[in-house]
């Protein structure tokens, strides 16, 4: 598949964002000044652009229909739907390695799965659909630093009889989410909630979970929670 033929089918679509990148930013500025977003590029955004690459070059081995693209601090990957199973089979192994190896370069993420319909034009750079607004709204709720599988997404698998918590590396987990309520004065305020969702088993790998505590230590204030509950599910194994 070239890639940038035109999608617009059922389609596996994983999104990812990159946890205080806004911060990151402005600390650089601070350090350096105006005009010096290329340095940037090269230092530090460049590790996360080359682990999308290298994943995907890694994946299309397997299964040539693998595509992504990325915007600022958004990460999206999709392919579409096959009839057995295999095409998830493949998606999942690149999601959680692209988690996992981002991680180790000290970039936390947080990203969800999802299925369903989609349209993506590399080439016109427009990518829309039901399964990309699935996927970014998980991405965004979660408050912490992992890969869940969204509802919508694990009712796709069943279709094939496919059990993630058996075959594949996740499990179902109490996500920390923030979810928008009322208050006794009506107003809009954000509250942190649990939805269980199926997740990427963060704690069967040690090296992720050390690198997960060394950025918690250097974390400002706002972010620590994230870590927190992150570090609280590598617990509860």
């Amino acid at each position: 598949m070239e890639s940038n033929q035109v999608i617009n089918a059922n389609c596996w679509v994983a999104y990812f964002d990159i946890l205080g990148f806004k911060n990151r930013i402005h600390d650089f500025n601070k350090q350096f000044g105006y005009g010096h977003l290329d340095t940037f590029v090269k230092i530090d955004y460049h590790d996360i652009l080359n682990e999308a690459k290298n994943r995907v070059e890694q994946h299309k081995e397997l299964l040539d229909k693998i595509e992504y693209t990325w915007f600022s601090d958004s990460f999206l990957f999709y392919i579409p739907v096959d009839d057995n199973g295999y095409s998830f089979s493949v998606f999942q192994s690149l999601a959680w390695q692209f988690l996992r190896g981002c991680i180790w370069k000290r970039i936390p993420l947080a990203g969800a799965m999802s299925a369903g319909e989609f349209y993506a034009n590399k080439k016109e750079n427009v990518f829309i659909g039901p399964a990309l607004i699935d996927a970014v709204e998980y991405s965004e709720k979660q408050n912490w630093i992992g890969l869940v599988i969204t509802p919508t997404g694990f009712k796709e698998l069943q279709k094939f009889e496919l059990n993630p918590l058996n075959v594949f590396e996740f499990r179902e987990y109490g996500v920390p989410v923030k979810i928008k309520v009322k208050n006794d004065k009506d107003e809009t305020v954000i509250k942190e909630s649990i939805e269980r969702l199926i997740v990427f088993k963060m704690n069967k790998h040690h090296k992720v979970e050390n690198r997960i505590r060394e950025m918690h230590q250097k974390a400002d204030k706002e972010a620590k929670i994230k870590y927190e509950n992150t570090l609280k599910s590598i617990d509860n194994k």
